[in-house]
C-alpha cells in the first residue's frame, strides 16, 4: 500500500479516512484529477458496515436501506440541519442498549407525518449495529 500512502502525503485524505482529496492545482494532476472525478460512479458500489459510525456519512454514504439516504429521502435530507454528519454524531445508545437518533430538522421543511418521514424512522428502527469497526463492502 506504498501507493496509497504516497497519493495520500501528496493530496490529503478526507475526514472519514478513507478518501483522498482532489487536487485543487491547476496544473501537473491531470490523470490525478481525471481519477477523483469518477469517486461518485466508485461509491455507488459501496455500502458501509456501521460500527463506530465515525468514518459514515449519514445522509451521503450507502449503509442502510437500498441506497443513500439523501436519495432515499430526499424531502427529508432538504429538510436536515445536519447534512454532513457521521453516523457517530446522530446515533446515541441509551444505558438500555437501545439506539436513538439525533436528527435535526427544520420545523418549518419537515413534517413528521409525511411518507418519507414515517419510512426513515421504519428503516431506522430496523437498524443494528455492528461490533466491527466502520468498513466498506
Amino acid at each position: 500500500m506504498l501507493w496509497r500512502h504516497k497519493i495520500s502525503e501528496k493530496y490529503g485524505i478526507e475526514s472519514n479516512g478513507w478518501d483522498v482529496i482532489q487536487s485543487r492545482l491547476s496544473y501537473g494532476v491531470g490523470v490525478w484529477k481525471g481519477i477523483t472525478n469518477l469517486k461518485p460512479i466508485y461509491h455507488e458500489g459501496l455500502k458501509c458496515i456501521v460500527g463506530t459510525g465515525n468514518r459514515v456519512k449519514f445522509w451521503f454514504d450507502h449503509w442502510i436501506g437500498d441506497q443513500p439516504l439523501m436519495k432515499s429521502h430526499p424531502g427529508i435530507y432538504s429538510a436536515s440541519r445536519r447534512r454532513n454528519a457521521y453516523i457517530s454524531e446522530i446515533m446515541a445508545l441509551g444505558d438500555d442498549g437501545a439506539l436513538s437518533w439525533n436528527l435535526d430538522f427544520n420545523p418549518r421543511r419537515y413534517n413528521e407525518d409525511s411518507e418519507e418521514a414515517i419510512s426513515l424512522s421504519l428503516l431506522l428502527g430496523s437498524f443494528v449495529i455492528s461490533t466491527e469497526e466502520d468498513n466498506r463492502i
